[in-house]
């Protein structure tokens, strides 16, 4: 079949409209992370708390927009950092000022819903991290077992296990050190800045 040259411009438009509605028609696909930011502002829920404000990543503008029902109660007071598990499923927050560890499953439109909340064995936790296979939990406390801001000391660290299949913690229990749950810092791990 030839087409004479009105039908071939016709046949392009054609085909450069369905194109261009392929490349235009991608809307909220087009996210491909999300941002998760603690505030020591007032929880919406928990007068006193902290907030996690959770916000969409656009893949083609990078342009970030606050989802819904956003922020979420930090389930503390201070939060000074977070960290989520290499498999995406759940996030972990340090609230400083109530020396807690919270637990957070992350669900399919990003939302945050609480799960465990521990209390470390030193004192105002400042710094989290997480193992490249989600089976070790990290985070340090600006002081040790036994010191506080009347009574300085050194800080620690401690090391929660994670269920290797979830990446969730199964209980409260930090890795022993000898007859210790944490491991002794010879000087105080205050990492957060800001204090």
């Amino acid at each position: 079949m030839k087409f004479r040259k009105p039908g071939q411009i016709l046949l392009a438009a054609a085909v450069s409209a369905i194109v261009g509605l392929g490349l235009t028609s991608c809307g909220q696909s087009n996210t491909i992370d999300f941002l998760y930011v603690t505030a020591n502002k007032n929880s919406p829920t928990t007068p006193g708390n902290g907030e996690i404000n959770v916000y969409y990543v656009d893949q083609e503008s990078g342009a970030i927009a606050q989802i819904q029902d956003s922020p979420y109660d930090s389930g503390g007071q201070d939060p000074v950092a977070e960290v989520a598990t290499p498999n995406g499923k759940s996030l972990f927050v340090v609230n400083e000022e109530n020396n807690t560890l919270v637990e957070f499953t992350i669900g399919t439109d990003a939302k945050l819903y609480a799960q465990m909340t521990c209390n470390t064995p030193g004192s105002q936790p400042n710094a989290i991290a997480i193992n490249t296979a989600g089976t070790e939990l990290f985070v340090t406390d600006y002081y040790q077992s036994g010191y506080s801001q009347t009574d300085p000391g050194p800080g620690d660290l401690v090391v929660y296990p994670l269920n290797a299949s979830t990446q969730t913690l199964a209980n409260c229990t930090p890795v022993a050190n000898g007859n210790l749950a944490y491991w002794p810092d010879r000087k105080s791990t205050r990492l957060n800045s800001s204090h």
